[in-house]
């Protein structure tokens, strides 16, 4: 999976001042498909949490176990299957909780959003985001449905920051 398809989405999870105004963190399921030119479909599943204002801890759990830790313009990559840590930087600082606040309205539920470029189609039902799809930068057909809600819960401190035991490989 591209990194770089992670790193747009993020930039999308955004919490609008109309939509979630007093929502401070936020923790979902989700499933990730990824539908190539070919007909091909890969799908993924885990788990999201996010903190105001620029937290972000993505757990894939299918088809293979990965974390991915996001804070600011900093992106820790733990495969715990492969017993490695990646460390990189976004070129761009991610403007969570900003960005979606620019995102038009199209029907009751729906909103279009414009960030790095790309055109973000998302879906909201009862108040919370539902789905997201795009286009990624090599024009395959992203959906990311999100089920599972749950708003205000509290993390541990350290919850959003990923320390390698000391048989990792570190990549930098």
């Amino acid at each position: 999976m591209k990194i770089l398809i992670l790193i747009l989405l993020n930039a999308l999870f955004l919490f609008s001042v109309d939509l979630l105004k007093n929502v401070h963190t936020l923790k979902m399921n989700f499933k990730q498909s990824i539908t190539y030119d070919s007909g091909k479909k890969t799908t993924y599943s885990g788990i999201i949490h996010i903190k105001k204002p620029h937290f972000i801890k993505w757990e894939y759990i299918y088809p293979m176990k990965r974390n991915i830790y996001i804070k600011k313009q900093k992106v820790t990559l733990d495969e715990p299957e492969l017993e490695q840590v990646s460390y990189l930087k976004i070129e761009k600082k991610l403007e969570l909780f900003k960005i979606f606040k620019q995102a038009r309205k199209i029907s009751k539920h729906n909103y279009i959003a414009k960030a790095q470029g790309k055109e973000y189609k998302i879906n909201y039902q009862t108040r919370l985001i539902n789905k997201i799809t795009f286009k990624d930068e090599l024009e395959n057909d992203v959906r990311m449905v999100f089920t599972k809600h749950r708003k205000n819960i509290t993390y541990k401190n350290g919850f959003f920051t990923f320390n390698p035991p000391s048989h990792y490989d570190i990549l930098k």
